[in-house]
């Protein structure tokens, strides 16, 4: 699936690979100097901790960073998660790389009730689960935990 990915969606991916999960070092959240901390609903405190040990697995993905960035980021995110979930990984988790920014202003910040416009696109970064995507080498990533 990870070369699949890569074949068809060209355009979206530098690389998508299969890493266990036991080879990425995951520690306390790394947010606290972040712009964003408290602001939005990707980041601590909303975001919450995860038992990232409860998936065996990752995809690590790379995608090509254009003059569509925000657009491209989203669509790659949705496309690696639908391709692992239509394979019956059911449970498969998305992290992105640093804070959500899918709206202009993040409704985190604007509303009392706390519910996300974009929820069908939001996924916890990997900061905010203490996965340093600087691990990976430069560029912006994403992870699919399964």
């Amino acid at each position: 699936m990870c070369y699949r990915l890569c074949d068809e969606y060209a355009y979206l991916y530098d690389c998508v690979r299969l890493i266990p999960l036991a080879d990425i070092p995951v520690g306390s959240h790394i947010c606290d100097t972040c712009s964003s901390y408290g602001k939005n609903f990707a980041c601590p405190p909303y975001s919450g901790k995860i038992d990232v040990s409860l998936w065996d697995f990752a995809v690590l993905w790379k995608w090509n960073a254009n003059s569509k960035k925000k657009h491209r980021y989203n669509v790659a995110l949705k496309t690696v998660h639908a391709a692992f979930f239509s394979l019956g990984y059911y449970f498969a988790l998305s992290l992105r790389d640093c804070y959500c920014d899918e709206c202009k202003e993040c409704a985190y910040i604007r509303s009392e009730e706390r519910v996300c416009s974009a929820r069908k696109l939001l996924s916890s970064s990997m900061q905010s689960q203490g996965i340093d995507p600087r691990d990976f080498g430069e560029g912006k990533y994403g992870l699919e935990l399964f």
